[in-house]
């Protein structure tokens, strides 16, 4: 692995408060959902997050 530079990590940070970067969301489910949550969490062949949310919070993903 190569050594990374001290301006490396600066760069990074801006790079996600601009809005370019951030956590990839794959699925979001309600509490209702669980089981189907837990499932897709155990096959782990994803890339993302999978977040289980409280009602008054849930929107669905956009895919």
């Amino acid at each position: 692995m190569k050594h990374q530079t001290g301006a490396t990590f600066p760069r990074l940070v801006e790079y996600i408060e601009s809005g370019k970067s951030g956590p990839s969301l794959l699925a979001n489910h309600l509490p209702s959902e669980f089981q189907r949550a837990q499932t897709d969490f155990m096959v782990k062949t994803y890339i993302g997050k999978l977040v289980v949310m409280p009602n008054r919070f849930f929107r669905p993903v956009q895919a």
